[in-house]
């Protein structure tokens, strides 16, 4: 992710499941953020909703299970953060089972429920027990190969012939018998869905569907290793992120509490941090039992204290997350430490002191806290403070009298505080008597997107969805003589296959809205059944569906037409849909309000011979003012005038209004045929000046492609790019209104407005890439630009820097220089740690040098690159973070203990 996000520097987020070996500490100069979790009233009213679908006679004794076993704090907080759970729970609910306190629980039961749906069948010829261990020695196999999947680790073969001689050794059977059972592990939990087969060149491949299952599985199995043997294992690989998961689970599954004792000791013998007595308690709070726990808490109380933000923070969270396991709080200690007159420990040991049961907080306590963070609201002490704010108003009582505590939480509410802290404030405050106030607030701030607009939103699309219905039905019919009570929405692939040929799924929300208007032209139903045609669809088969999903309608009020569609692959014959249609219909289709109907009609059109009067209607079509259809036209013009599409477009961009042809700026390069150079230098000096931010960008990138290809050279081509230079300097003075808000608003130097701070998109990245692809922003221009507040401009600068720095590696030593003489911009710092070890060269030990000696900024940018530097051996950033742990900057600090506890 490191890697890819230096090589984008203009990306703001990015957006990732956890892939292996994700932590968040191994990509500290990301700041990382986690969806919220899910308001559980909410999710108990989408439960209810899925089981009256689900099982509709018995959906209430259902729901009551659901709701009586969600009651314990535990499995509520697991669920409010995981769908993939809540999905576990719904299932246990279906068969009243019970759901255990914790996830180690959790997916204990989910797993033996799996286990049990055929149990005669499996004991003919393998038992449940042997099924369980065989998945387990895969999950740990797999986990153990996965720095190999690259190799064809995860293959069938490499994962039998690993697996067989375990189950040879553990079954004493013979090893034809062994390598059977391990086949036959793998199909059963493949048709089971924890694992997941995929077929690749080099032969069948196996993952684990969900990750988390997987790992759990592989911790169950070192728990059930020789403890000297699971010790060794789990300490040599303690240290390394990638583990993380997998050693948590073993502490998590490990009855006797050695494994965590073990982590927990270790940390103690070692000289600086490991972060192993962290896992520890991250284990032990996935079980939520064990008695090792109390001697775990008082090694983390210790860490409260300590100067090390990062360490005070991750030990703060550990104890959180093992509260319900702790049994005596140390109260009095804490209590001192909330003293403290360092604000970050004070906030810490107050932390802790929240985790205590609700019943043992002094009131007084908490009330006082509550206030007191108003004082220092707007300069607070990083995110711990706002947190134990929030935190705190789920324990106070609820006085409608206490003026001075609900006039306070009026404050914190939308201004100090995060999107889920306004939640709770926004509880607390209905439970003393300000819903008024409350919706009076909400109303002001939070009217622009309410319920009743995605309503609206919604009934459109499903009016669309009912129209689309209909039309199918007018062409095909149903067949209303075969009886449907036992068809399943898996049957409907022939709508599936129609859909797919429109391209009806892949559209945006306003393109739907527009397909809607179509499917009310007569015309439309033609397209339609053309597109069928075009995509082989069985005219009996889709009759079938059809009359089922009109059933199905019909029978409920919620009916969506696309929860039946599949993602099917589809090949189209558009020369033989071409046959059935006539030119006229397919021009009528051109002008179209959606592309879903006119980009069958050119793929139509296109296969036809083209009869002059359809020639000159495209012309004419062409010099109107529509812009998607001129664009359309633009798109096949090459096959409808062959030789001289590009003097005929060309014609069109010098003749009529120029701001409704942006489309064919995009697609003159690819055109073909004679055309006057004169021409088409005209038309480049009238797009690049034109004040069509969209258009400006699309003549960009058609002068850089024809200058690629030689259309212009010595004076002309200097007029020209001097001209660009010209418009792109204008372009960075210019002041351009923001077109997503009513406000009139101008957007800032990034681009942002700063009143709805919504991105602008304007054409400084094709100015400036058709400018360096051409020599004519020279290296200090990039240097100066490298640091503006555009992220496209700074992007782009950097793309040129670097190309700069890979012909001309001395550069990267004269930056050096000049960044010990403060003689150029700091960030260059940080680009060039992005660079590749064969241009960074021998610059490595005057890098470290710098980073180390010169600013604090500059040590903080070299921490937050660490992890990616493959050039800098493991021994010498061991050396260098050490340095940096002693650092008397707390940040510094901090970052560098970050770094240190997932090093490789």
């Amino acid at each position: 992710i490191a890697s890819w996000a230096a090589a984008h520097p203009w990306v703001r987020v990015v957006v990732t499941s956890r892939p292996l070996g994700y932590d968040a500490a191994a990509l500290s100069d990301f700041r990382h953020m986690a969806i919220l979790p899910m308001d559980f009233e909410e999710c108990k009213n989408y439960v209810g909703k899925l089981l009256e679908k689900l099982v509709p006679e018995d959906a209430r004794q259902c729901t009551d299970w659901f709701e009586k076993h969600t009651e314990n704090r535990n499995i509520v907080e697991l669920v409010s953060k995981s769908p993939l759970l809540l999905g576990f729970l719904l299932q246990l609910s279906i068969k009243r089972i019970d759901f255990g306190n914790s996830r180690i629980e959790l997916y204990s039961r989910v797993i033996q429920e799996w286990l049990q749906g055929s149990s005669r069948q499996n004991e003919m010829k393998i038992s449940e027990a042997e099924l369980m261990c065989g998945i387990e020695a895969v999950a740990y196999y797999m986990t153990n190969a996965m720095d190999r999947v690259h190799e064809g680790a995860w293959e069938k073969e490499k994962i039998l012939s690993a697996v067989t001689p375990w189950l040879q050794r553990e079954l004493k059977c013979s090893k034809l018998a062994a390598r059977q059972n391990a086949e036959y592990i793998l199909e059963f939990w493949d048709k089971r869905g924890i694992l997941e087969k995929n077929y690749l060149e080099s032969g069948i491949q196996y993952r684990f569907l969900h990750l988390n299952i997987g790992e759990y599985l592989t911790g169950k199995y070192i728990s059930e290793m020789e403890p000297d043997e699971a010790e060794k294992w789990v300490l040599a690989r303690s240290g390394s992120a990638k583990w993380h998961e997998a050693i948590r689970m073993a502490v998590a599954c490990d009855d006797s509490g050695f494994l965590a004792a073990s982590l927990s000791k270790h940390e103690e013998a070692a000289e600086l941090p490991t972060g192993e007595v962290f896992l520890a308690a991250e284990g032990l709070a996935d079980r939520q039992t064990g008695a090792e726990a109390q001697n775990i808490y008082k090694s983390l109380l210790r860490f409260v204290v300590s100067d090390n933000e990062e360490l005070v923070k991750r030990a703060v969270s550990a104890i959180q997350g093992m509260r319900a396991l702790i049994r005596e709080w140390d109260t009095e200690y804490l209590l001192e430490l909330m003293k403290n007159p360092k604000r970050r420990i004070a906030d810490a040991a107050y932390g802790v002191y929240l985790c205590m049961p609700w019943e043992e907080m002094d009131q007084s306590i908490l009330r006082q806290h509550f206030l007191d963070y108003k004082g220092r609201a707007e300069h607070a002490f990083g995110q711990r403070s706002y947190q134990n704010m929030e935190e705190t108003v789920k324990y106070l009582q609820r006085n409608p009298k206490d003026c001075e505590v609900i006039e306070t939480a009026k404050y914190y509410y939308g201004n100090h505080c995060s999107m889920h802290g306004m939640e709770i404030l926004g509880e607390f405050l209905y439970e003393v008597g300000e819903q008024e106030w409350k919706k009076e607030w909400d109303k002001r701030y939070f009217s622009v997107f309410d319920n009743e607009t995605m309503q609206k939103a919604f009934q459109r699309i499903n009016a669309v969805n009912d129209a689309l219905l209909n039309v199918m039905i007018e062409i095909y019919g149903m067949d209303m003589t075969i009886k449907q009570e036992d068809a399943k929405s898996e049957e409907c692939l022939e709508c599936s296959k129609l859909a797919q040929g429109l391209q009806y799924m892949q559209n945006a929300i306003p393109e739907l809205y527009a397909f809607g208007v179509d499917l009310k032209q007569p015309y439309c139903k033609n397209v339609i059944g053309a597109v069928g045609v075009a995509v082989g669809v069985d005219a009996g088969r889709i009759k079938n569906e059809l009359s089922y999903l009109h059933r199905k309608r019909q029978e409920n009020p919620e009916f969506r037409l696309y929860r039946y569609m599949k993602d099917v692959i589809v090949s189209s014959d558009w020369s033989k849909a071409a046959e059935g249609i006539d030119e006229e219909t397919l021009l009528k289709g051109i002008a179209a309000y959606s592309e879903i109907v006119a980009l069958p009609c050119m793929n139509m059109l296109v296969q036809q011979d083209g009869k002059e009067e359809t020639k000159q209607a495209l012309l004419k079509m062409l010099h109107a003012e529509n812009e998607d259809v001129i664009e359309r036209i633009g798109m096949i013009a090459q096959y409808i005038w062959k030789d001289k599409s590009a003097e005929i477009i060309l014609n069109r961009l010098l003749h009529g209004r120029l701001d409704v042809c942006a489309g064919l700026y995009r697609i003159f390069p690819q055109l073909y045929g004679e055309f006057r150079i004169k021409d088409w230098m005209e038309a480049m000096l009238w797009g690049v000046s034109n004040d069509n931010i969209v258009l400006v960008q699309n003549a960009c990138i058609c002068i850089k492609c024809g200058l690629q290809q030689g259309y212009l050279d010595g004076e002309a081509k200097e007029e020209l790019l001097s001209f660009c230079k010209e418009q792109f300097e204008t372009w960075l003075q210019r002041k351009v209104k923001c077109t997503n808000c009513d406000d009139g608003a101008y957007l800032d130097e990034s681009g942002f407005c700063p009143e709805c701070h919504v991105g602008g998109n304007l054409p400084y990245r094709a100015f400036m890439e058709l400018l360096i692809n051409n020599r004519r922003l020279d290296y200090q221009e990039l240097i100066r630009y490298g640091g503006h507040r555009s992220s496209d401009i700074s992007g782009v600068a950097y793309e040129g820097i670097k190309s700069f720095w890979e012909e001309n590696p001395q550069g990267i030593g004269e930056i050096l220089e000049q960044i010990k003489e403060d003689k150029c911009p700091k960030y260059l710092f940080g680009w060039l740690l992005t660079m590749p070890e064969n241009v960074i060269g021998g610059y490595q030990k005057q890098i470290v040098d710098v980073a180390e000696k010169e600013s604090r900024e500059l040590q903080l940018v070299f921490l937050e690159k660490m992890n990616g530097l493959e050039w800098l051996p493991v021994k010498e950033k061991r050396e260098y973070l050490k340095k940096m742990m002693c650092s008397a900057d707390a940040e510094v600090k901090a970052r560098a203990t970050k770094v240190w506890l997932v090093l490789e």
